[in-house]
C-alpha cells in the first residue's frame, strides 16, 4: 500500500478530530439526523447493517494476518477509549472535581478496566495534575475544562498510536502478500519453462527414435 511513505494517503485516513470520530463511530447511543425519528423497523435495520460492518471489519483484519488475540486487544482498547469519552466531572462542594453522575464512573470503570489501567490512578490524572519539583511532587487540581481537554488529549494519543500500529501491520501483510503473488509468478514461469524444455526434449527423443530418422535417402 505505501501508506507510511505517502504522507497524503496517510493524512486522508488519520480523522482531523479524533473524539468527535470515536463518539459517532463508535458511541453507543446513535446520533439521530435533525429532524427524523427512529422507528423499530428502522433499529433494527441500522442494527443489522452494524452487525454486518463489524463482521466485515473482523474480517478484514484476519487476511491482514492479525490473531484472534490481536483483534480482541484492538477491540478492547476501542472499547476503553469510548467509554474514556463518556467521563465527566462536575465541581463538588469542596470545590475539588467529582465524577458528574453514576454513568461516568461506570463509563471510569469500565474504560479504565478495558485500557489495564487502574480505575483510581485514572481517575486521579484527569482531576489532578502532578508537577515534580526538586524530588517532591506537587499536586493542584484541574478545572472541569481542563479535565476535559485532559481526557480528550489521552483519547487522541492512544487513538493515534493504535492507528500507525494498524495502518503498519497492513502495510507489512500487503508487502508479504506482493512478495507472495511475485514468488508464485516466478515459480510459475520456472515450471512453464521446464515442461517446455521436457516437451522439445520429448519430442527430439522422438524423432531420434523414428525408424524413418536415419534411413539413408538415393538419388539415381
Amino acid at each position: 500500500m505505501g501508506l507510511m511513505d505517502d504522507e497524503a494517503a496517510y493524512r486522508m485516513l488519520r480523522p482531523q478530530d479524533t473524539t468527535t470520530f470515536l463518539q459517532k463511530t463508535f458511541s453507543k447511543e446513535r446520533q439521530i439526523p435533525h429532524g427524523e425519528k427512529e422507528t423499530e423497523d428502522g433499529n433494527i435495520v441500522l442494527k443489522e447493517v452494524d452487525r454486518r460492518n463489524f463482521e466485515s471489519m473482523v474480517e478484514a483484519l484476519e487476511r491482514a494476518d492479525f490473531s484472534a488475540a490481536e483483534i480482541d486487544e484492538l477491540l478492547q482498547l476501542l472499547g476503553g477509549l469510548l467509554h474514556l469519552s463518556n467521563v465527566s466531572f462536575t465541581r463538588g462542594k469542596d470545590d475539588s472535581l467529582q465524577l458528574q453522575d453514576p454513568t461516568a464512573e461506570d463509563a471510569l470503570d469500565r474504560a479504565a478496566s478495558l485500557l489495564g489501567l487502574e480505575g483510581k490512578g485514572l481517575e486521579e490524572v484527569l482531576k489532578c495534575r502532578r508537577i515534580v519539583l526538586k524530588g517532591d511532587v506537587l499536586c493542584t487540581r484541574r478545572n472541569e475544562q481542563q479535565s476535559s481537554s485532559v481526557c480528550c488529549s489521552l483519547i487522541k494519543f492512544i487513538y493515534s498510536r493504535l492507528f500507525d500500529h494498524i495502518v503498519q501491520r497492513l502495510n507489512e501483510s500487503a508487502a508479504r502478500h506482493v512478495q507472495g503473488q511475485q514468488h508464485a509468478k516466478q515459480q510459475n514461469d520456472r515450471d512453464n519453462l521446464k515442461s517446455i524444455g521436457s516437451k522439445q526434449f520429448s519430442s527430439n527423443a522422438r524423432g531420434r527414435s523414428s525408424p524413418h530418422a536415419f534411413t539413408p535417402h538415393y538419388t539415381k
